[in-house]
């Protein structure tokens, strides 16, 4: 403790020898190498803030194309399954419309082919004359 004392001592009046021994020139040579390193840490913290930003920038924009990504996985298989139902329904209404009989057909059966036809979603304007409503949403008999 006693060494510790004495090495303090020691150096502080060293360093007040060599403030004595500066001349004006040298104090000003220290002021500006003092102003020079607070400009450099003001820097280097600024820096530092600067590259925290960018980086949770980059992370919030990596996250974004991740939902994104998702989004249009999604979306993809939405339209995938919506694309495999319309075949599946087209391929309902043409195979009912293969299966109506060319020779005519009974009041009743052509009212059962009317409505089967509908349920698969036909089109008013793709249903047979017989099928198609007339201008008040009833269906011709």
């Amino acid at each position: 403790m006693a060494g510790l004392a004495l090495l303090i001592r020691s150096a502080w009046r060293s360093a007040v020898q060599i403030g004595r021994s500066l001349s004006v020139l040298g104090w000003t040579v220290l002021a500006l190498a003092a102003a020079l390193v607070l400009l450099l840490a003001t820097c280097a913290q600024q820096s530092a803030e600067e590259a925290n930003r960018v980086r949770r920038e980059a992370e919030s924009r990596a996250v974004a194309l991740d939902r994104a990504r998702k989004a249009d996985t999604t979306a993809s298989n939405d339209r995938l399954f919506d694309i495999q139902v319309n075949l599946n329904r087209e391929k309902e209404r043409t195979d009912a419309v293969s299966r109506l009989p060319d020779a005519p057909s009974s009041p009743v059966q052509r009212r059962l082919y009317c409505v089967w036809l509908r349920d698969q979603g036909t089109r008013d304007a793709d249903l047979p004359a017989d099928c198609r409503s007339d201008g008040r949403g009833q269906a011709a008999r």
